[in-house]
Formats: structure tokens, sequence, C-alpha cells
């Protein structure tokens, strides 16, 4: 935006830009670069939906999900991965 208006002929600084573009309630959108995985090889299809959104099967040890997430501590991260058994509702893995 500084740019432009200096190539119009208004000589301001970024600062100055800055304070008419919050008054003006202009905000600047910054274009997020894709990354590039040399190695990736074909697009990864989604996974089809299996469960149709049934959490609650009658039988236990038919139906397995899997989550993980990360837990941060003094020393890092720390990551967590669990196998869950819906039937059961218990830790499998």
């Amino acid at each position: 935006m500084k740019v432009e208006l200096n190539n119009r002929g208004y000589i301001v600084g970024i600062y100055k830009t800055a304070s008419h573009m919050k008054k003006a309630n202009v905000t600047a959108i910054n274009p997020v670069k894709r990354h590039y995985y040399p190695d990736a090889g074909d697009v990864h299809q989604k996974a089809d939906n299996v469960l149709k959104r049934e959490f609650n099967p009658g039988t236990i040890n038919t139906h397995w999900v899997g989550d993980i997430t990360y837990i941060r501590s003094h020393q890092g991260w720390s990551y967590l991965a669990c196998v869950l058994d819906l039937g059961s509702k218990e830790v499998v893995g």
C-alpha cells in the first residue's frame, strides 16, 4: 500500500500508511506459499467413510479408531498416539 501511494505521488511512510489503513478498517492479505514435497508421489485421496457416523457399534473389537496429539512439556513436545475400540470405549493400543 505504501509503495502504491508513493508511486501515485503521496509521500507517506509505513507508519502513516498503517494508521490510515487502520482508520479505514483495511487489512492486508498475504498470499500463503504452498509447500512442495518432491517425493510425495501421487495426491492422496480421502479415505472412505466406513463408519457413517455410527460411533456406538453393538459388538466389541470390530471398530477401532486412532488419534494422535501433542503435549507440551518442560523438555519440548511429547506425542501421544492411541487406538480406541469403539465398542468397549477402551484404549487397545
